[in-house]
Parts: C-alpha cells; structure tokens; sequence
C-alpha cells in the first residue's frame, strides 16, 4: 500500500486516560519534537480536563497519533500533535484537527492559536493548509501562528481564512510566556 493512500477505518475521539495515556505518553517520547509534552501535561493535570484527540486505526485500535489542545473561552491553544512515521501523509493529522475544529465551534471559539518549530514536520503540514507564521518568538525557535476560525468548519477550510499578525501587545505577552515555559524543567 502507498503511504500517501488514506487510512479506510480512521477514528478519532478524546483520550480516555485509563485506557489511552499510556500508549500516547509512548508515542509522545519517541518524539524529540514533543517529548516536553508528557512532562506538561501531568504537570498541569491535563489529561482529566483537556484529554488529547487520539487518531486510532478502526480496524484494530491501534494508536495513529494525537493532537493535544488547551481550550479557552474564546479561542484555543494547539500545543503538540504527532503522527505515528507509518501513518504520516495518509489523512491522520487533518482528521485530528476536523475533531479539533469541531470542538473549537462547539465551544464557541474564535481563533486557533499554535506555535511550530520551524524545522518540525509541523511546518509542512500546517503549511498544506495555506497557513503562514505571522512572527517568531523571541529566541526565534518557534513559527507562530494565529488564525481566526470565521468560516472554518473543517481543516481544508483553513486555506481560505485571512491570516493577520495580532498586535504587538499580544506578541510580547506570548513571547513572555514561551520563555517562562523554557525555564520549566523537562523531564
């Protein structure tokens, strides 16, 4: 099978901790580009509140990836999503961020907020969607991003939004909170 052939028995759903935590924290330190995420996550005691959308093959359950997501009442902060090497190219990380998007609308927000690394894979796929960084934080190892969700029902509907750098207000409050996240220690 082609890599780049779509996955026929795709499901994604929110995490259940007893049931997925275990495997999407292994998938997570397989990754130098998310290992940060296992150590934020339960530090925050995120995995009750904000479980991660998980991507499962549903022929055999087998975990495909994860996007973890932090939502507020306006808007949301994508954090970490990783695809599992034998899944990537073939409609896992759109799938994740459709369930995404529909729960940013469900809730009421209006901007997606996230920051890639810019020699991540992240890059390429957030690109696909016709997304541009508007800046980069302060010590220039992040691409961000801010995107408003008018019109967006679905990840292919990104390509069509406007995107605009906010003010530099909000810039330097982020940047100022990605430095205090630098500091934290990783484990």
């Amino acid at each position: 099978m082609n890599t780049t052939d779509p996955l026929p028995h795709l499901t994604v759903e929110r995490a259940v901790a007893e049931r997925h935590q275990a495997e999407v924290e292994a998938l997570a330190r397989s990754s130098d580009a998310v290992k940060d995420f296992v150590f934020l996550w339960r530090r925050y005691r995120m995995w009750p509140t904000e479980p991660p959308f998980i991507a499962l093959d549903g022929a055999g359950g087998r975990l495909l990836g994860f996007h973890a997501a932090r939502f507020g009442r306006l808007h949301v902060n994508s954090f970490y999503q990783l695809v599992a090497a034998e899944a990537r190219g073939r409609g896992v990380g759109g799938a994740m961020v459709d369930a995404l998007l529909a729960e940013a609308i469900r809730r009421g927000c209006s901007r997606l907020k996230f920051k890639v690394h810019p020699g991540n894979d992240g890059h390429a796929f957030w690109s696909g969607f016709g997304l541009r960084p508007f800046a980069t934080d302060a010590d220039e190892t992040h691409l961000l991003f801010d995107i408003s969700l008018s019109g967006v029902e679905r990840a292919s509907d990104l390509a069509r939004v406007r995107h605009e750098a906010p003010p530099e207000s909000v810039l330097r409050r982020y940047r100022g909170a990605l430095k205090l996240i630098a500091r934290e220690p990783s484990q």
